[in-house]
């Protein structure tokens, strides 16, 4: 053992480049190390390889062999009213009901019959080949020992007896059904024998034929009379379309005047507003007039009154200057008194034209708003009447439109209805001339119906079974793949195992260092 570590590590370092300092050389795995690792534990792959070996001989000798039935259950086939041919059940449906409402309670009852768990059962597998020659079978697959034979047998008959039962009812509905109908053919047979039945046929074409001919000739005498009918609707549409042109025109006319009427209204209470406004601007003007002449009089006053005091002063030295201060305050009373009247005026007469004006002002105001909203409400009145008569005019020119395709359709449709009555009357002329004819092959066409309706009553079979439990194969114990797997697993085993010893060789060996 030591001698191979040796020469391992000798080769490793004979072969191997050297540690250069730019990878982690420690990280590198050789081929030869791990070769090396197998060899020195070979045993270890070998025992562990014959473990498995001899597990596989133990499930092999385990295993028993077991064979593989099948049922083969055929489908039963009835006679549709077309007189084809069609299964009481499709295949998928057999399957689902088999698989879902059948099988589970056969399962139970065989499992009370032979006393064993229902899990202990083999297990059955429903299918539906999609190759040819199997259109009309559902094939039942079991894979048992031969010790379940009959457990097999008694499964798969179960089956078909629930099956064919649910079918018996099916089949003999059809069957039935397919009896009546016979019956009503055989009748109707002899009514097609019986010559009465052919005169009474003739006479009902003659008849058939003379109403075609009465209607065509009625509807040619009432196809004017329609057509004058929508072409009077038609002037009438346009008179009324005429009118209510004209009712509209009135209506805008006597809109529009109203609106020019309030526009002109609203545009002299405009001027109107300018004058007030314009008064109130004299009126502001006189108002500071007046107050300058206030002033200017308090002031002539004031100095009125002190020349009035010198003169009075100078009096004592000359009596003349007397005189002068009686005039000058003549003067000064008359001041005092026009004073008076203009702030009488100030105080009592502007004020009362100014709140007058602003008055009319306000109320100038309130008309031409109420101006403005009317003719608001005229402009939505007119744009109204507008929508209103041009929605007018297209149901009217819509409603000629109509008319006018209701006449062109009455005429295409008078003309068709025309040309197929027509038809009619040919076809019911030829008709009855071939009646004779058409009595003796509705005779011999009505027996080849009941010949060939009788072989399809050949044809009609029950669901039956063809094959009960045949064995179709033998299954073996699959010696050739356990063994195969057995050695495999071995050998994986055997590697992992000899890495394993080798990691805690390793592991020894640094905790003995």
């Amino acid at each position: 053992m030591d001698e191979e570590k040796q020469a391992g590590s000798q080769y490793h370092q004979g072969h191997m480049p050297p540690y250069n300092g730019y990878g982690p050389a420690e990280d590198e795995i050789s081929l030869i190390d791990l070769w090396l690792v197998l060899v020195r534990h070979r045993w270890v792959i070998f025992w562990v390889t014959v473990l498995c070996i001899l597990a596989g001989v133990g499930v092999w000798a385990t295993k028993s062999m077991q064979e593989r039935y099948i049922t083969s259950i055929e489908i039963g086939e009835i006679v549709t009213d077309e007189g084809e041919m069609e299964r009481l059940e499709p295949r998928e449906a057999v399957k689902a009901r088999l698989s879902n409402s059948v099988l589970p309670r056969v399962r139970n009852e065989i499992a009370e019959k032979f006393e064993v768990n229902v899990s202990q059962l083999p297990k059955i597998k429903i299918s539906v080949p999609d190759g040819e020659g199997t259109g009309d079978f559902v094939f039942l697959e079991t894979t048992a020992s031969p010790g379940q034979k009959e457990i097999v047998d008694s499964l798969h008959q179960s089956i078909i007896k629930r099956l064919s039962e649910v079918h018996e009812e099916t089949f003999d509905f059809y069957q039935k059904r397919f009896s009546i109908n016979l019956a009503e053919m055989r009748l109707d047979l002899q009514e097609l024998k019986d010559e009465s039945r052919f005169q009474l046929d003739a006479i009902n074409k003659k008849a058939e034929l003379a109403n075609t001919q009465a209607e065509l000739e009625e509807k040619k005498e009432a196809f004017p009379l329609r057509q004058q009918e929508l072409k009077d609707d038609l002037e009438d549409q346009r008179d009324a379309l005429e009118a209510a042109k004209d009712n509209f025109k009135i209506k805008k006319q006597d809109v529009e005047y109203r609106i020019r009427r309030n526009t002109d209204r609203v545009s002299w209470l405009e001027n109107q507003r300018q004058r007030i406004k314009e008064r109130l601007d004299r009126l502001t003007v006189e108002a500071r007039l007046l107050e300058q002449q206030i002033n200017d009089l308090r002031s002539w006053q004031d100095n009125a009154m002190a020349n009035q005091k010198s003169l009075f002063e100078g009096a004592k030295n000359d009596p003349t200057l007397a005189l002068a201060a009686l005039l000058l305050g003549n003067h000064s009373e008359k001041a005092r008194k026009q004073l008076v009247d203009i702030q009488h005026q100030l105080s009592l007469g502007i004020p009362e034209k100014r709140s007058r004006l602003e008055a009319e002002l306000e109320e100038n105001h309130l008309e031409i708003l109420e101006g403005e909203e009317t003719i608001e409400q005229l402009k939505a009145d007119l744009a109204t009447l507008k929508n209103e008569h041009a929605r007018e005019v297209r149901e009217k020119e819509r409603e000629i439109e109509r008319l006018k395709d209701r006449i062109e359709k009455q005429i295409s449709d008078h003309e068709r209805e025309t040309e197929d009555l027509n038809r009619i009357i040919e076809k019911l002329e030829v008709e009855l001339k071939q009646l004779q004819t058409d009595y003796q092959r509705s005779i011999e066409r009505k027996q080849r119906e009941i010949d060939l309706f009788q072989i399809n009553e050949d044809r009609m079979n029950k669901t039956s079974a063809a094959n009960v439990a045949v064995p179709a194969e033998t299954i073996g114990r699959g010696g050739m793949t356990i063994g195969a797997l057995s050695l495999v697993l071995g050998l994986m085993l055997g590697i992992f195992a000899a890495f394993f010893a080798e990691f805690l060789a390793q592991v020894k060996q640094a905790l003995k260092k």
